[in-house]
């Protein structure tokens, strides 16, 4: 039994994640994205040494990677040659922050001619913008009106919406849609609106007409699959996130979604198989580590539960949370004094969690420390927790 228990301590100590190896373009692409978002400089820099044929969305990438790090010159080099929207405003953003005005409003002019723009208020507000804004040229460049009637409305109902002013977004879709019918966009910021306010089947109804009239745009997609998980639609939802990832795969917080998808669908091995991708290309993320270890545990496999858990906390700040599914997992295991450590951190978060002081009662009785598990079912038993009442009666009457 020690020898067990022995080799199961070592497990969970080494804890350990299996990435995958990196050998194509796109995913070092993924790797060097991973890196930036993670404000991971040089390893982004480096992971693109690993690409042989540079696309534009990845040019794109290594031009903010740059501006990043101030060299603007290296972010034009990289992408002047390209013809994307994304190119311009880049370009744009490049010649803002050597301070030429003069190309900066050039590029600019170039990439509010797309339909695929931000907001007029995004671009004014821009912080990399901040050198050329209340110039001359920036303030000819406003009296042209660059925006459409329809770009002008949707910015206003993604104004609403922040606001969480849902019934005045509603009012206001409702009269586009009338005078509109055809227009996708209308359609899909009513699912939004209405999936934010819990009408889930309304909300399905407008996506299924937006993708009725536009089916290209796979952020259709990915709100019909939030909608359908809402809907306790797994099955539909993990099509749909897949299809969206397919064409998205540098979207990453979709691959927690998807993998929530597959946890409640009680596919845990895929939802497993999600999370080792996310933590691929954002090591040590604290969201990817607690969802893995939840999931894991949730699954019954507590190894893999802790030896993840253990990976927060040696690169994360310890919350309640993460000392209460530790401790969990430790009872499970047949570690109760570790069990018994982590839980009663827990406490220290927070004094009124019934389930915690159920499971501290249960390790406390796993070292026949019958006096210590009795207050603590006593506690939890007060505190709502039901199962506690049985353990007591069982154990301290």
């Amino acid at each position: 039994m020690m020898k067990k228990q022995l080799i199961t301590y070592i497990l969970i100590i080494i804890g350990f994640i299996q990435v995958k190896a990196q050998t194509t373009d796109n995913e070092w692409y993924l790797t060097a994205l991973g890196a930036f978002r993670q404000e991971k400089i040089e390893k982004a820099k480096n992971a693109f040494t690993k690409i042989h044929d540079i696309e534009p969305e990845m040019a794109h990438l290594q031009a903010r990677i740059y501006l990043a790090i101030n060299q603007p010159d290296s972010a034009i080099q990289v992408i002047q040659h390209h013809d994307l929207p994304e190119t311009y405003w880049l370009l744009a953003v490049s010649y803002a922050q050597k301070n030429q005005t003069e190309d900066a409003i050039k590029y600019l002019k170039q990439y509010l001619k797309f339909n695929t723009k931000r907001s007029e208020a995004e671009i004014k507000l821009h912080p990399k913008l901040e050198a050329i804004a209340g110039t001359k040229l920036w303030n000819d460049l406003w009296l042209t009106d660059w925006y459409s009637h329809h770009e002008k409305s949707i910015a206003e109902i993604r104004y609403l919406i922040e606001q969480e002013d849902f019934f005045s977004a509603i009012d206001t879709l409702n009269a586009k849609v009338k005078e509109y019918p055809d227009y996708a966009q209308y359609y899909y910021y009513l699912a939004i609106t209405y999936n934010q306010i819990g009408k889930h089947e309304q909300a399905l109804g407008y996506i299924e007409k937006a993708v009725e009239l536009e089916r290209t745009d796979e952020r259709y997609r990915l709100q019909m699959a939030n909608i359908q998980y809402a809907l306790n639609d797994y099955e539909d939802a993990i099509n749909n996130y897949t299809y969206y990832l397919r064409l998205n795969p540098d979207d990453f917080e979709v691959y927690l979604q998807l993998a929530e998808g597959y946890a409640k669908n009680k596919e845990s091995r895929h939802a497993l198989r999600e999370l080792d991708e996310y933590l691929s290309y954002l090591p040590m993320d604290d969201k990817g580590l607690m969802q893995k270890a939840n999931i894991a545990y949730g699954a019954g496999d507590y190894l893999t539960a802790l030896s993840t858990i253990n990976l927060y906390f040696k690169h994360h700040k310890p919350r309640f949370m993460a000392y209460k599914l530790r401790g969990r997992a430790y009872f499970y295991v047949n570690m109760p004094e570790y069990a018994i450590r982590d839980l009663s951190q827990a406490l220290d978060f927070n004094p009124n969690d019934a389930e915690v002081y159920y499971y501290r009662g249960m390790a406390r009785l796993n070292q026949e420390n019958k006096k210590g598990a009795c207050a603590d079912f006593k506690k939890s038993y007060q505190l709502g927790y039901r199962d506690a009442y049985n353990q007591f009666q069982k154990h301290c009457e």
